[in-house]
């Protein structure tokens, strides 16, 4: 569950490094990670695919580490994910940064939205908003672009339909936080 909560000013440079170094293995093992895209080669792999589609980069920007990209009704745009403190979100003005939901991954940041999407009422209150402050599109994260040349794995694939699957199941408590710490579930 997302925090909107006060992020501590002093970060723990151990937990940083741990936190980092998991968020990279999990987006690696996405398959909707371009480590490396530039901003321009992202317009151009998501120019043809339905709004909703994203992938995350690496950011163009040295404050930043990563990017969401994702076509809109607009076409496509980027906008920079924050980092502080252990701690992602989308990177905002600092009059609304104290309203973001925060997560301690990239990719359950990417899930809370692509969830969020799939909620009309939580869907209609996320946007995008430009440079100037004015509405761009509502927040809409559906389809992960997928890397040609790397295709998901089968053991990705299996815990992806599992993680579909559960809650469904009446599966033992001990047995469902397992399967939640595999945070992919698209």
């Amino acid at each position: 569950m997302p925090q909107t909560q006060q992020i501590p000013q002093v970060p723990q440079s151990d937990t940083d490094l741990v936190r980092l170094a998991a968020t990279l293995r999990a987006l690696r093992t996405s398959g909707w990670y371009y480590e490396g895209l530039s901003w321009q080669e992202s317009a151009e792999a998501l120019q043809s695919t339905s709004p909703g589609t994203f992938l995350v980069r690496d950011s163009s920007d040295p404050r930043f580490l990563f990017s969401l990209s994702v076509q809109t009704e607009r076409g496509p745009t980027s906008v920079r994910l924050h980092y502080v403190c252990g701690q992602f979100r989308l990177d905002a003005e600092p009059r609304l940064a104290p309203l973001m939901p925060l997560f301690e991954c990239v990719v359950r940041l990417v899930e809370y939205y692509i969830e969020a999407t799939k909620d009309s009422a939580r869907h209609k209150e996320q946007v995008w908003v430009d440079a100037r402050g004015h509405m761009y599109s509502h927040i809409l994260l559906t389809t992960p672009l997928y890397k040609k040349q790397q295709l998901p794995s089968l053991q990705h694939l299996a815990r992806l339909a599992i993680n579909r699957a559960t809650s469904q199941l009446p599966l033992p408590t001990l047995l469902l936080h397992y399967l939640k710490e595999y945070p992919y579930c698209h």
